[in-house]
């Protein structure tokens, strides 16, 4: 039946004729009710009814940016119809009416594709008519996944009744589209998430060469060659890199069984693609290995390991970058994140061996970027690469190390473990990657509970975000594996790491009040676990900062930094002791070591921003900090030291400038108490006593460190109230007193008569 224009249908009125097809015609239509155009698509008699609208409940429920959305179904006038968004542009089969497309445009279209239909399995949703006219590129460049018409909601994922778990075809009835239907289709049997990738594979092979992979002279031939023949060999007709044309092949396996298990592994190996470098290991069930040299397929539980070439060449140094977490819930971050962090700490120990810190490789989340480019950027030789999956109470965790000077795989493999494992998983995972390189892990594995482990992941997870909401989450989920396994000393470093931050760079609670907290967790992990770099770090902080017990806290330090040599933070912690010791050359060495570790760590920049302040090397200081705020300008470290360098300089009116910017940036109170000694000093002494005021106020809700003040008072020339603030400091135990006796902005009471008996009094050294 024909509609014509101004005909309604339902709230729609029929604008024009779109095009029409076996599953229905489309037209261009307004609906009356939002004024706004929409594709209608009137659905043939045969496949209306109750499964229809069960299944396009479903479907409309899909919201992704690759899937077209559909806004309305209902029937009027014995029509049903459905309503989805109007695109602009063309599907892909007449782009493809021009012949191939360049593969590297084919591996974004198919990208697009496959996240698409991700995210339809996810929600229990299989597309079953996959064809280049249901792929659709709009004006903008963006792909968009048409008519899923003959889409069958898998019967877990169906609404509760026996009627719409059923599909919208009969045992043994053949539907989809002829040249694009998986062998499993042809024969009539029930479809998995598999059809859709075997569809995508055909999908690509036409990309790639201009012609259907069956194409024949009738609809019979091409069935018949999709059950029993192989496609023509694209080596033949196209131009794509060995690596994709494998892809292709293995999607187009006769087998379910011997294609990629999800669209997740598929979307894994297309990111891998680039022109010239190997395919990376394309892990399907049963364990079988592609391997890039040839075609050797091994059968097996676990996977199996590709040999390395004889004369691989030595590596010496390794990133590991953040694990994928292929899952389809976002709060299984935390596993994909811990796994990553786990092998790191597991491998850092390694003397002579390079491990890059967690925070330098977590720059690049989530990214994906050619491993020869990040041989480049960090300075390594080789990379490890990783994909985690959680279905039901397992892990699926695809893995690979990578050559970065070439590009080559030495090793991949694929590890499918109930969660309960996870730490048994990690372990193996480390000892593989170790066991590749030559290397011997230094640390024997502990034995830990399931489910505090899971908890220490969680933690660390939070404490990573390094704000104050997610470093007290930090403590809650550290304790809570204490409670269960009261032997797993990780879980009370994390709790020492979490008050330090808290105490200390955050100024949210009180020193005085946290810091024996973090002492007694840290003193706790080292009985516990003598061999852990953590804590012995976090003891030589604590003894430093708070405790003002300088030998001890250097003992410590070097015991962190002998236990885990590429541990960043740890020569971070210690460079800074020995700044504030005056012991400038050896902290210089420590803070570049610390930055060599982690290249892309912001806070390494700005400690090497802060100890060309203290050493009064301001356009030093200046340059490094500029270096910061071009990686990132909402970074107040950054920016803070920046203005204090300008005001080494006494250039105030830029001092004041990047000083408002770090408050403005959410700058803690000793980035307000720098501007305030700024303002002071530009002769704006009314805005100074405004800061004083506002930090006076907000010291009644929350902790202020002294701190501010002091720098205030320094400015203001109030050295009275400076060196009250400073008693202050030292009753607190705050970490001002580490300070003090270095930082150019002190100047003024260090020259005061009064400072020699305050600095023998809390043990400061003499000044030089």
């Amino acid at each position: 039946m024909q509609l014509s224009p101004r005909a309604r249908l339902g709230p729609y009125e029929i604008i024009s004729a779109l095009g029409a097809g076996g599953m229905g015609e489309v037209y261009r239509a307004r609906d009356l009710r939002l004024d706004r155009e929409v594709a209608l698509k009137i659905v043939p008699a045969e496949l209306a009814g109750m499964r229809f609208h069960n299944e396009a409940k479903a479907i409309a429920a899909l919201s992704h940016p690759n899937i077209v959305n559909v806004f309305d179904v209902g029937a009027d006038a014995g029509l049903s119809y459905m309503a989805v968004e109007l695109l602009e542009g063309e599907d892909l089969r007449s782009i493809l009416s021009g012949g191939r497309i360049p593969w590297k445009r084919a591996i974004k279209i198919a990208s697009a594709i496959s996240d698409a239909l991700r995210y339809a399995h996810g929600k229990g949703i299989i597309h079953r008519d996959l064809k280049p006219e249901n792929v659709f590129i709009t004006r903008e460049g963006l792909t968009k996944v048409l008519d899923f018409g003959l889409a069958r909601v898998m019967p877990s994922e169906a609404a509760g009744s026996a009627e719409a778990a059923q599909t919208l075809t009969r045992p043994g009835m053949v539907m989809g589209t002829v040249g694009y239907m998986s062998p499993e289709q042809v024969r009539g049997e029930s479809v998995t998430p598999s059809s859709d990738i075997f569809s995508l594979g055909c999908v690509l092979y036409e990309m790639l060469s201009g012609v259907q992979p069956f194409e024949r002279g009738s609809a019979g031939e091409v069935l018949a060659a999709i059950l029993r023949d192989p496609p023509r060999d694209l080596r033949e007709i196209s131009d794509a890199p060995e690596s994709l044309i494998r892809i292709v092949e293995h999607c187009l396996e006769k087998e379910p069984w011997k294609r990629f298990d999800t669209m997740s592994d598929f979307a894994f190996a297309l990111e891998s693609v680039t022109e010239g470098v190997p395919a990376r290991t394309l892990f399907v069930r049963g364990a079988i290995l592609i391997v890039i040299a040839a075609v050797v397929i091994i059968v097996g539980r676990r996977g199996s390991t590709v040999p390395t070439p004889p004369a691989h060449r030595e590596i010496s140094s390794l990133a590991v970058m953040p694990f994928v977490n292929a899952s389809a819930d976002r709060s299984y971050d935390y596993l994909s994140d811990g796994l990553t962090e786990a092998i790191i700490n597991d491998l850092s120990p390694i003397a002579g061996f390079k491990v890059m810190s967690r925070s330098s490789v977590f720059a690049y989340k989530p990214k994906v970027v050619d491993p020869r480019e990040l041989g480049n950027d960090l300075g390594v030789d080789a990379v490890v690469n990783g994909r985690v999956i959680r279905r039901d109470g397992s892990l699926l965790v695809s893995v690979e190390l990578v050559d970065t000077r070439d590009g080559h795989q030495i090793w991949g493999e694929r590890y499918d473990r109930p969660i309960s494992q996870l730490r048994d998983l990690e372990r193996d995972l480390a000892g593989s990657i170790s066991q590749k390189l030559k290397m011997r892990l230094t640390k024997q594995p502990v034995s830990v509970d399931p489910e505090a482990y899971r908890l220490y992941l969680q933690g660390r997870y939070e404490w990573n975000k390094r704000t104050p909401e997610g470093l007290r989450k930090g403590v809650e989920f550290f304790k809570r594996a204490i409670d269960i396994d009261p032997t797993y000393a990780p879980a009370y470093a994390g709790v020492a790491d979490s008050y330090l931050l808290l105490g200390g760079n955050y100024e949210v609670l009180r020193p005085s009040e946290v810091m024996p907290m973090a002492r007694e967790a840290a003193l706790k992990a080292v009985s516990l676990d003598d061999s852990l770099a953590e804590p012995h770090a976090s003891l030589g902080l604590i003894k430093h900062e708070f405790e003002w017990n300088w030998p001890d806290a250097e003992a410590e330090f070097k015991r962190a930094i002998a236990l885990n040599p590429n541990y960043a933070v740890g020569h971070e912690w210690y460079g800074q002791a020995l700044l504030y010791r005056s012991r400038s050359d050896e902290a210089f060495r420590e803070l570049q070591r610390a930055e060599e570790l982690d290249p892309l760590s912001l806070v390494s920049k700005a400690d090497l921003a802060q100890a060309f302040w203290i050493t009064r090397q301001y356009d030093k200081a200046i340059e490094e900090s500029l270096k910061s705020v071009e990686i990132e300008p909402r970074f107040w470290l950054a920016h803070w030291f920046l203005g204090l360098a300008y005001a080494g300089k006494e250039d105030y009116a830029n001092a004041a400038k990047s000083l408002e910017t770090a408050v403005s940036l959410g700058g803690s109170p000793a980035a307000s108490g720098s501007l305030g000694y700024v303002y002071a000093k530009m002769g704006r002494r009314k805005d100074a006593e405004r800061l004083l005021r506002q930090l006076g106020e907000e010291s009644k809700k929350r902790y202020i460190s002294p701190a501010p003040f002091v720098a205030i008072y320094i400015g203001l020339g109030d050295l009275d109230h400076a060196f009250e603030e400073m008693e202050r400091a030292f009753r607190e135990r705050s970490s001002l007193i580490t300070v003090i006796n270095v930082v150019p902005i002190a100047d003024a009471v260090r020259r005061d008569p009064r400072y020699a008996a305050f600095a023998r009094r809390v043990g400061l050294p003499p000044l030089p």
